[in-house]
């Protein structure tokens, strides 16, 4: 959490805009549960009991919640990257007149384009993990809120349900250590990747010179192919959090509609509260999806900052000497 800290002492000097953020993600939150409730009426009021004052009043109400979800979702967006984007101009910035105050000796160890590449992707990568925080705060919120709508339509069905749960949470857990591992191993190669390219570029002249292009596209290649590798990596841990948790629903799910509807058959409930009750459940799981994708930003996030923390922690070795 010590990373998280850190980071968060750029992001804290938008706390404004960041809590009218939060607030507008909370109502987009609220507005899943809200459609999810309003279909037991759409279909007990007005298929079934063929209430007309309900045919008036559910289509008003549904275009309310849309409405509502429209505009927040709007300012969720915009103050979100707006505050990325002022958090990355601070950071970069920060981050240049750092290694510029920093000895010689720096510049010995490191190369060029591993500097460019921490400035400019580095901090490209961090400017996402505040409003990924955000972003999973709202969909932590939709779950509640739907699960709320679960368990108010049925409960005893609503604990059938919820088995789920653990499962997807693990299998969160297990992805976000794999993407850290690659993200880590990626940024490495990407620096060094455009170490490649600056030494190839700044000393053209000399690889003209003794007709060496067939060996700089060979070492371009090689570093090239090993930083696509872990990307693939990544990709692959990815990839398979989705369709994982598509086969928990869908199993979860098809449990719950042979006993709801089994209850519906019976007189126990009416098709109202089923189909609400299936809507909530089956949008709940959207939520857990959209966490797993933003924990691998997050994890990203986490490996691109603790590369710019690194260089500005950094004692300047000159001005140690003096004592000051």
């Amino acid at each position: 959490m010590t990373i998280i800290k850190k980071i968060w002492s750029y992001f804290r000097k938008h706390l404004l805009l960041l809590i009218l953020a939060v607030v507008s993600s909370l109502f987009v939150a609220g507005t899943d549960g809200a459609s999810a409730y309003v279909l037991k009426h759409v279909l007990d009021d007005i298929f079934i009991n063929q209430n007309e004052k309900m045919l008036t009043v559910i289509p008003i109400v549904i275009s309310v919640i849309f409405l509502f979800r429209g505009v927040f979702r709007f300012l969720q967006l915009f103050l979100l990257r707006k505050i990325g984007l002022k958090v990355v101009q601070e950071m970069r910035y920060n981050l240049y007149t750092k290694m510029i105050r920093l000895p010689m000796s720096f510049y010995d160890n490191n190369s060029t384009g591993d500097m460019m590449s921490r400035i400019v992707n580095d901090i490209n990568q961090i400017k996402s993990s505040i409003p990924s925080f955000i972003n999973v705060m709202k969909d932590c919120f939709s779950v509640i809120f739907l699960i709320g709508v679960v368990f108010y339509q049925d409960y005893e069905l609503g604990l059938y349900g919820l088995i789920a749960i653990p499962f997807m949470l693990v299998l969160i857990r297990k992805t976000s250590k794999k993407s850290k591992k690659y993200s880590t191993k990626g940024l490495e190669k990407m620096s060094t990747l455009a170490s490649v390219l600056q030494e190839s570029f700044s000393g053209i002249k000399v690889v003209k010179s003794f007709v060496m292009e067939k060996f700089e596209a060979g070492k371009f290649a090689d570093e090239n192919d090993k930083e696509t590798t872990y990307q693939i990596k990544r990709a692959r841990v990815s990839a398979i959090g989705s369709p994982l948790m598509d086969i928990i629903s869908g199993l979860a799910l098809a449990v719950i509609i042979y006993y709801g509807g089994y209850k519906v058959i019976t007189g126990e409930s009416t098709p109202g509260t089923f189909f609400s009750f299936i809507a909530a459940f089956a949008m709940m799981f959207e939520p857990f999806k959209k966490i797993n994708q933003e924990n691998y930003t997050i994890q990203n996030s986490i490996t691109a900052a603790e590369r710019f923390f690194h260089i500005m922690e950094m004692d300047n070795e000159i001005l140690d000497r003096n004592g000051t």
